[in-house]
């Protein structure tokens, strides 16, 4: 196991793209970054990364209206997004 696979947040958010990914192939996964070195790349790279889940919040709103998830898996997809995004935010001051 790779020293990020333990974060939380890492695993909360392979929560959420299992959660998203029966939304009819709207929402396409890219590859992480990891690996990196250094406290001002590490805040940097987890800024961006914040910035990603914010995105996402988006995408899950337009699966909603598209009908590709219902409400209880929005929910629940808001919920993990609003878990990672503070978790994000804490890691990258």
């Amino acid at each position: 196991m790779l020293s990020f696979q333990r974060l939380d947040v890492y695993q909360l958010s392979i929560q959420f793209m299992a959660l998203t990914a029966g939304a009819g192939g709207i929402l396409d996964p890219t590859e992480e970054g990891a690996g990196r070195s250094g406290k001002a790349a590490a805040a940097r790279h987890f800024s961006i990364a914040r910035g990603s889940a914010m995105e996402c919040a988006a995408a899950l709103d337009v699966c909603r209206l598209l009908n590709a998830m219902d409400e209880p898996q929005h929910a629940r997809g808001c919920e993990l997004l609003a878990r990672v995004v503070a978790m994000l935010t804490k890691m990258s001051q």
